[in-house]
């Protein structure tokens, strides 16, 4: 999934921003060393000739150093393959610390370590890396992209890397991506009759008409009383105010973080437009004027109103998904001795000539990141590649695992997604992913908490919109009346947060 920024306490930060001061202080004397370490990864003579498209340097020095042994933390679900075919391949042994943390407590782990300079060689924690980008902690790969003739990788996306820079500078090589959009039940889509009015792909021609009041219209029929007691008991959907806020603001071109200069100036609040609070409201009258979804009063958790229990045709939801149902949908049924269920994916829908303007709101997950103090650059390099090839990818790619997109297109990691969820699923996927690649959301830094304006408990802007939802699901607040003065507050709190933080610097 996207990195979501996560809601941290006061006293955590107070307790790190001591830690933070030992470390500015403490890189600020060795960023001469860590800047130079990526040439120590480049063999004597690169860049003398321009690599072929894919190929490797010509030269007779060793890829990996002898006797190498590589360090990385992350999850070893995610990386225990990699590691033991990069062993078989290289001879290098891949150690892998599996660091049960998040959050706050994630990056004061971090923080420690870079200042007791304990970190392992390579890092595929889940937490914000900017800060550290900015004081040289982690390894540029920008020479070594060159040399290997990275960028000409036929299976890569080519305009990816005009959005991985940060300050002109490459940390890692993306690995998938993550994508949302609207998953049905097939099962309920045929037998409601709207199946064949949903599009498969771009290409679709039904894609055309896929607008906001088309969509209305299937899900009006897809919303239907079975037993004629004058009840609901099946919904065309169940999309409400939880993060389905956010695709909708991207059918109409509106990211719900605004970042400006690299920096995130509105977290999750970014709806103020006319066209982000149309979009909106569109979504909440689904429940209000078009009566498709579960209404704001009803718990739809105790009557388990959802698309597992067959009472919902259509909801929002992320590729990883997929793991999601083949764990818990269709393991109850089998038990309940029923048929599974099969279930497919399509895009959101536009606003009636907006085309152009729908964006896919997902996150491109990003590879292993190289520490710039390790002692075996040449390796971690290797197994940075190693890591991102079609060669890997090709025998072990799984969408169950994680949801992430293939990164390659025409090589058999496609393949085994398709065998894994259908053709047609497949290629709604691919493209919803190369949408994804093509937008490109910008590498940012979020301010750092312990620079933050302080509020009582509940009384940060979002936490205000928060509190509203509730009425504004019932209609008793218009959310276009009350989005642009709090996000005009987070905005001015924002901003003088990061003067704070460059004066700090200074």
């Amino acid at each position: 999934m996207p990195n979501a920024n996560s809601n941290r306490t006061k006293s955590m930060f107070t307790a790190l921003l001591s830690a933070i001061v030992a470390l500015t202080v403490i890189l600020a004397g060795c960023s001469g060393k860590d800047e130079a370490a990526p040439s120590s990864a480049t063999p004597s003579g690169a860049g003398a000739s321009s690599p072929s498209a894919g190929a490797e340097p010509s030269t007779d020095e060793a890829k990996v150093e002898e006797g190498a042994v590589l360090k990385i933390w992350g999850s070893k679900s995610a990386l225990e393959q990699a590691a033991a075919g990069f062993e078989q391949k290289f001879g290098v042994k891949v150690e892998i610390e599996e660091i049960a943390l998040k959050d706050a407590e994630l990056r004061q782990f971090m923080l420690s370590k870079v200042t007791a300079k304990q970190t392992a060689d390579l890092t595929a924690l889940d937490l914000d890396y900017i800060p550290f980008y900015d004081k040289g902690v982690l390894m540029p790969l920008n020479e070594l992209i060159e040399r290997d003739g990275v960028k000409q990788w036929p299976w890569l996306n080519q305009d990816i890397f005009e959005h991985l820079p940060y300050n002109g500078n490459i940390y890692y090589l993306p690995s998938g991506s993550a994508v949302y959009g609207l998953w049905y039940n097939v099962n309920l889509a045929k037998e409601l009759g709207i199946e064949e009015m949903l599009p498969k792909s771009f290409d679709d021609p039904l894609y055309e008409t896929w607008t906001w009041d088309r969509y209305v219209e299937v899900l009006k029929k897809a919303t239907v009383d079975t037993d004629g007691d004058g009840k609901v008991d099946i919904y065309g959907t169940d999309d409400n105010w939880g993060w389905g806020r956010t695709d909708w603001a991207a059918t109409v071109g509106v990211y719900n973080t605004l970042i400006e200069n690299g920096r995130v100036m509105a977290d999750n609040l970014n709806y103020a437009s006319p066209e982000a609070i149309e979009a909106i409201q569109f979504m909440n009258d689904l429940t209000l004027k078009h009566q498709v979804a579960p209404s704001a009063d009803m718990d739809t958790k105790a009557a388990g109103i959802n698309i597992e229990n067959e009472k919902v045709v259509m909801r929002r939801m992320g590729s990883w998904a997929f793991g999601y149902f083949k764990d818990n949908a269709n393991p109850e049924r089998e038990k309940a001795g029923k048929q599974p269920i099969e279930y497919s994916f399509t895009m959101y829908p536009h606003k009636a000539g907006m085309k152009d303007a729908f964006r896919v709101h997902g996150f491109s997950a990003a590879g292993p990141r190289i520490f710039a103090n390790t002692k075996y650059p040449k390796a971690a390099w290797e197994f940075v590649k190693y890591y991102h090839s079609p060669e890997f990818e090709s025998e072990n790619y799984n969408i169950f695992s994680g949801g992430n997109l293939p990164k390659f297109s025409g090589t058999n990691g496609f393949n085994l997604l398709k065998d894994q969820v259908g053709e047609q699923t497949a290629k709604i996927l691919m493209q919803l992913g190369e949408h994804l690649i093509e937008e490109g959301k910008q590498p940012s830094q979020t301010v750092p908490t312990e620079y933050q304006k302080q509020y009582p408990a509940g009384q940060k802007p979002i936490d205000q919109l928060n509190a509203m939802i509730p009425d504004i699901r019932k209609g008793k607040i218009q959310f276009g009346d009350i989005i642009g003065p709090l996000y005009e507050q987070q905005v001015k709190d924002t901003a003088e947060a990061w003067a704070k933080y460059d004066a700090d610097q200074q």
